[in-house]
């Protein structure tokens, strides 16, 4: 199996309560990585599609399927938007290359919540996290 860890930073904007990530570092063992370049262009792509996730997108179900105002309005990450990304891989002995291109979607939205948590003193448990829920939550406190 491959495995990794995820550091998300955030800072709250103040006026508008909007989360924002100010970097993402991941550390990755993805076996024996055939082409380094390859693999950490995916895993920028992923992390980024993660982020997303987790801040903002949501698609909401009517009668099982997705109305088309709801996917022409879908937000989608702009790449010009991205954080800096810093994809760390442990080299190990192995032989064998791991899949790695869903990874960050198994790590970075628990630490970008974290992160968010600790910024703000409440707990978050529910994506996407963006600034009305940022705003209700430091209301309640």
């Amino acid at each position: 199996f491959s495995w990794a860890a995820a550091v998300v930073e955030t800072e709250i904007d103040l006026v508008d309560y909007e989360p924002r990530v100010r970097g993402v570092w991941l550390s990755v063992d993805g076996g024996h990585i055939l082409s380094e370049r390859k693999a950490r262009s995916s895993l920028e792509v992923a992390t980024l599609h993660a982020l997303g996730w987790a801040t903002h997108e949501t698609i909401a179900l009517h009668e099982g399927a997705v109305s088309t105002n709801d996917a022409l309005s879908y937000p989608i990450s702009v790449p010009a938007e991205a954080p800096p990304i810093t994809v760390d891989f442990t080299w190990t002995d192995a032989v064998t290359p791991k899949g790695i291109g869903e990874l960050p979607f198994a790590c970075v939205p628990a630490a970008f919540a974290q992160a968010v948590s600790q910024a703000t003193g409440t707990s978050f448990d529910e994506l996407p996290i963006g600034a009305a829920a940022v705003r209700d939550a430091l209301e309640d406190v």
